[in-house]
Formats: structure tokens, sequence, C-alpha cells
């Protein structure tokens, strides 16, 4: 009897772990802290940024390549180039001075992209693009409203995952940040009574600018495959 007893305990310990079975969904979440180096035609300084994105895989990891589709979004704060804009004259009992003026943008890019991995064991290189929009909402302050405007962007790049479990990962990331229609006259914080009309080479030439521009952005992210519970024998994909 007591044998009987010890077998059939055995048998509900083994089973319990089967039911109770964890694995990995297919959703793949990151989130990045990185630096956008812009184009100097788009007369911004480089700023950090930060980001989200997922993606979800529509074939299993531990076979060759694996192809995902998903949402993309990141955030900024940069700084534009008083450089790159007319001068101001502040005049001050007899003498006048000539100065640069700069304001901070809020810029967000979103949008959708496809990524393909080739799974290496830990390790993970993959490639991706996409597509969406950018938004950039001016200072209020200094241009006295509300101003912001959106325009068509695109995304492409790669980058290498490492693996440190099966949820938890790393990845080191590169991507062109493509910006269409891009106007760099709409970034101009100065106003034009306050401009200088006497002094026309105080400064150098702005640098060229173009309508498109390439920007590269490179980030460090944190990813996560969140855990669903399996069924009994199931196998982690």
């Amino acid at each position: 009897m007591r044998s009987a007893l010890l077998v059939a305990g055995a048998v509900l310990l083994g089973a319990a772990p089967a039911a109770a079975q964890i694995v990995p969904s297919k959703w793949d979440v990151g989130t990045h802290i990185g630096l956008t180096r812009f184009d100097k035609g788009a007369a911004l300084k480089d700023a950090p940024f930060v980001g989200l994105d997922g993606t979800y895989r529509l074939g299993s990891r531990p076979a060759g390549a694996v192809l995902g589709v998903g949402f993309t979004f990141a955030a900024s704060r940069p700084q534009t180039r008083g450089d790159q804009f007319p001068v101001v004259s502040l005049n001050v009992g007899d003498t006048t001075f000539l100065e640069t003026v700069a304001q901070n943008v809020s810029l967000l890019q979103y949008g959708a992209q496809a990524m393909l991995s080739f799974a290496t064991g830990r390790v993970h290189p993959y490639l991706f693009g996409g597509g969406g929009f950018y938004t950039m909402f001016l200072d209020s302050r200094q241009n006295e409203a509300n101003r912001n405007f959106t325009k068509p962007m695109a995304i492409g790049g790669g980058g290498v995952d490492l693996a440190v479990s099966e949820t938890i990962g790393f990845r080191l990331e590169a991507r062109d940040l493509y910006m269409r229609n891009y106007d760099r006259n709409r970034l101009d914080p100065t106003v034009s009574y306050s401009r200088d009309q006497l002094v026309f080479n105080a400064l150098p030439l702005p640098d060229k600018t173009s309508s498109a521009l390439h920007n590269l952005q490179m980030s460090l992210v944190f990813s996560y495959i969140p855990s669903r519970r399996g069924q009994p024998g199931s196998q982690t994909p």
C-alpha cells in the first residue's frame, strides 16, 4: 500500500510542472536609448532619444530566418543650430549686438516595420525596414504660438540581438531615419523685423539642405519576450 502511494505521488509531482509549463509568446518588446546624428542640412544638433518597438514573429526562432512585423516609436528633444539661420540685432545704447537664435523642438517618429532575424545560437543578427511619419513641435514661447508639422519618413537598418535567456536579451542597433518633405525654414525662430538688414556676412553661409535627409540613429535596446502559460507537453517556440 505504501509503495502504491509513493508511486502515485511521484506521478502527480511529475505531471504538475508539465501542466504549468511557461513558454515565451511570439511578441518581442524592445525599449531603446540612443543618439541621433542629424544630417547637417537639418539644422539640428545631435540629440539623445528614447523609443519603443514591438515585433510579432511569424515563425519559430530556433530554426533559420524568422520574419516579424510590428511598430516603432521614438521621441527626442533636439536643439536647432542657431548659425544656420539669420542673426538678429540687439541695440543697447550706442552698441549693436548680433546674436544667433536657437530653439528646442520635440521630435516624434512613429510607424510600422518588418524585421528579418537569423538564428545563430545566442546571437541573432537582423535587418529591418519600415515607414511612417515624424512630427515636430516647435517652442511655443519663441514662436508665440503652438506650431507643429507632420511629414512622412522611412527607416531601415540592422543590428545584433544577444539572447540572455528565453525571455530577455539586448540589441545593438543602427538605423537610417529618412525624413521626407523636410523644410528647414520652418525651424527659423527669428522674427522678421529683428533680423539684421545691414550685416549679411556675420556668419558663414548655412549648410546645404534638402527636402529629403538621412539621419543616423544608434541605440542600445533591452528586449523582452512576455511569457504565457502553455499546455501540457508544449514546446518553446
